[in-house]
């Protein structure tokens, strides 16, 4: 463009100075030319950005490599892998949540993945739907799906939805979400808060806690873990729209919420300007499902309840009048009957211990670990909790992560450390490497707000945005896969 538009420059002045003419009119002959050349700039510079955000945002993000129709056997040290790599293209798709099997030659375990017919129905036409798109000039809207499903008419398709494949509406998805959001999720939540542990249970006497385990070695038997279902027919009979996504592996985790935009509450679509909502929406945690009564069957009877919070800022949203996220999870659990022995919590900003100590619930200081300093990516550091875990607990024990700590140059190796793909040192010594292999086995529960180009999310991931909600559904669906129970965060 710049060779084109001198060329013009130097013509224009040429024919101007013929006959000893000179080439002064105030610059008013050239203005068009500066335009022009202004124009022509802009467009370049547009559509080289443009070019270089697709070139980076169709490599797969180095930190969610998740493998589709893969077929896993595990034995002892070695893991083979038969890999098939999903195509971007519209035609195919991005066969991201086909059903995966996991054999454990050892224990005769299968591991599966069961994704609900509507996670699986978006992931394969991500790229249709705009998912596979980031950058600084493009954002995808996440909340498409969830506007769209608010219309109830399944074969009618609204004018704000022609981005929408039209089997979409053939399917009636659009009226499971619907259901999902207004009807099922809100009892779900209901019945969550209403969940009160039998007052008659001898376990509960003297102000004694309430421990699933206890029980299970009382009674020898699993029978207690049928009192912690919502419903006489589980999670099925309140989610009976089939909107649930199912996991079976470490956690025998059973239903869990399906892994959909925003990665949120989908109440925050529908605020006015999802962009400066309001936080009780963005932070709201209700979007997720624990099936605890699944969780309970995995337990042993002498099982370890851990949980390991990664940016542990304990004074996080007490300005807003809002609970501790981190804390809202360990009263959850402890609530169904599962108190954690031991609360590793990893925090970079320094803070005044006693006032940490002040912050904390009476009932978790007994368990709580304070380390006030930054989380190290590399496996043997002794500032990565991977290694601790894998030092300190065995698959028996039941371990859940939380990690949050807004920073993608540590986070993107710590989940690679989780999907079993992390790299070690060129050092590493037989006894790490069979260390940091058995880190995707331990961990049973993994909570992880990741940072992605999404227009509803721009204001608050402005300078920490990487990759697309494709990635997500990579991320999360390949740690599912692998029988971790993996839950966006916020």
């Amino acid at each position: 463009i710049v060779v084109v538009m001198v060329s013009f420059l130097r013509r224009r002045r040429t024919a101007m100075n013929k006959e000893g003419g000179r080439f002064d009119d105030d610059g008013r002959s050239c203005r068009p030319c500066v335009a022009a050349f202004v124009l022509f700039a802009s467009i370049a510079a547009y559509l080289f950005t443009q070019f270089e955000f697709v070139s980076i945002t169709n490599r797969q993000w180095e930190g969610s490599k998740v493998l589709t129709d893969t077929p896993l056997i595990k034995e002892d040290a070695k893991t083979i892998r038969t890999s098939y790599i999903a195509s971007l293209t519209e035609e195919e798709g991005s066969k991201v949540l086909t059903e995966t099997t996991l054999i454990n030659k050892d224990t005769k375990r299968t591991r599966t993945y069961a994704p609900s017919p509507t996670e699986d129905f978006v992931a394969k036409h991500a790229v249709a739907l705009g998912y596979s798109i980031g950058g600084v000039m493009k954002k995808p809207d996440g909340c498409n799906l969830w506007r769209n499903a608010s219309h109830t008419k399944a074969n009618v398709r609204p004018k704000d939805a022609k981005e929408l494949p039209a089997s979409f509406y053939d399917l009636h998805l659009n009226e499971t979400l619907h259901r999902y959001r207004t009807v099922e999720l809100p009892k779900y939540n209901q019945l969550l808060r209403e969940f009160v542990v039998n007052n008659n249970d001898p376990t509960n006497k003297e102000g004694g806690r309430f421990d699933v385990r206890r029980r299970i070695r009382e009674d020898g038997d699993y029978s207690v873990c049928d009192s912690l279902e919502l419903h006489p027919d589980g999670l099925e009979g309140l989610f009976p729209s089939g909107a649930l996504s199912k996991v079976e592996g470490n956690a025998g985790a059973g239903y869990v919420e399906p892994m959909l935009p925003p990665f949120r509450h989908p109440d925050f679509c529908f605020v006015d300007n999802p962009r400066k909502g309001d936080m009780r929406f963005v932070l709201n945690m209700e979007f997720m499902v624990h099936d605890f009564a699944a969780m309970c069957r995995r337990l042993k009877p002498h099982s370890r309840l851990v949980f390991v919070d990664i940016g542990a800022s304990l004074d996080i949203h007490k300005n807003m009048g809002m609970q501790n996220p981190g804390f809202y999870v360990t009263e959850l659990y402890e609530k169904f009957g599962f108190p954690f022995d031991h609360v590793y919590a990893y925090e970079i900003k320094e803070k005044d211990p006693n006032r940490v100590y002040s912050m904390l619930p009476q009932k978790l200081k007994a368990a709580y670990h304070w380390y006030n300093v930054g989380v190290n990516a590399s496996f043997d550091s002794p500032n990565n909790p991977f290694l601790m875990l894998a030092e300190t607990y065995t698959e028996d024990d039941y371990i859940v992560v939380k990690m949050d700590i807004d920073t993608a140059t540590i986070e993107v190796p710590m989940v690679k450390l989780l999907l079993g793909e992390g790299k070690g040192s060129d050092n590493e010594d037989e006894r790490l490497r069979q260390l940091r292999q058995k880190i995707p086995k331990i961990v049973d529960a993994f909570y992880f707000e990741h940072h992605i180009h999404m227009m509803q999310m721009d204001s608050y991931w402005q300078k920490t945005a990487r990759g697309t909600i494709l990635d997500s559904f990579r991320l999360f669906t390949g740690l599912r896969k692998l029988g971790i129970a993996a839950h966006s965060w916020v």
